[in-house]
């Protein structure tokens, strides 16, 4: 199907994959365009709905628990700092790897469509071959104007690695109470 279509080139190829573009980027189908644009969004935001469905789950549990007040308002913090940090530092790898993804087409995939479930077949595909997941990443980064503007002047690798390690700093430590 592309192959063989001058409208389509191959973006990336592997032992194991070969993904298609367009040649012309200013012409992915609207329905693409609007995927790209969500992505985006998200990009921007730094939260998904799940994660910030997960933490506002766990706030409301903690609050209806009998707990202390000293460490209810510790967990609280931690959750809500969780969050600050989150749209404050709002880009993840992973906004720019399902963006190239959205970018690419596997043989056999609609590319007047996105469907979640071939958007999660290239980002598993990423996973299992870094070459892949590093040209995925290079082209969401590039599709991605909120990347453009945030990281100027920043290593990409350096700000999502410390990006990360304060995420990880700012999740709740299970607490292990003495007898």
């Amino acid at each position: 199907m592309f192959a063989d279509n001058p409208i389509y080139k191959i973006a990336f190829q592997n032992n194991f994959v070969t993904l298609y573009t367009l040649v012309d980027f200013t012409t992915f189908h609207k329905s693409r365009e609007i995927h790209m644009q969500a992505q985006e969004r998200y990009s921007k935001c730094g939260i998904s709905k799940e994660v910030l469905e997960a933490i506002c789950s766990k706030a409301i549990t903690m609050c209806n628990k009998v707990a202390g007040t000293d460490e209810l308002r510790t967990n609280m913090a931690v959750l809500w700092n969780n969050i600050l940090a989150r749209i404050n530092h709002p880009l993840e790898e992973l906004c720019a790897i399902r963006m190239g993804a959205i970018a690419c087409f596997l043989e056999g995939e609609q590319p007047d469509k996105v469907e979640m479930v071939w958007t999660n077949k290239k980002v598993d595909l990423a996973i299992e071959h870094p070459d892949l997941y590093a040209f995925f990443l290079d082209l969401g980064i590039a599709f991605t104007p909120t990347y453009n503007a945030l990281l100027r002047g920043l290593n990409v690798e350096d700000y999502l690695n410390n990006r990360k390690e304060m995420i990880k700093g700012l999740t709740l430590q299970p607490t292990h109470k003495s007898e």
